[in-house]
């Protein structure tokens, strides 16, 4: 059985166009999984921004509400220790006034 130059060349571009169709469903997958990634990796981004908020409003309440406790533990300490704390004060002010004059 010989092989005709037509049937090689009818073969040779069969192959060919199978390769290209082959070559462009890769691409396709490739984009698509490219695609599908992008939209992941954002959603997660967004996910721990808002997970970093909430825990950052978290922490600043805590925060305020133990600056507003301590303020109010102070308040009353100096309601009731009053000389002590004229003479803390008086004492601060002495060293820090000593520290700014050298």
């Amino acid at each position: 059985m010989a092989i005709s130059g037509e049937s090689v060349v009818n073969g040779a571009k069969s192959a060919s166009q199978q390769g290209a169709n082959a070559a462009d469903r890769i691409k396709s997958e490739i984009s698509n999984t490219a695609e599908e990634w992008t939209s992941t990796i954002k959603d997660a981004g967004a996910d721990i921004a808002r997970r970093v908020e909430s825990a950052g409003g978290k922490a600043y309440d805590t925060a305020k509400q133990r600056t507003l406790d301590g303020a109010e533990q102070l308040e009353g300490n100096i309601r009731d220790y009053p000389w002590v704390a004229v003479g803390v004060a008086f004492g601060l002010g002495a060293l820090f006034g000593s520290l700014c004059r050298k």
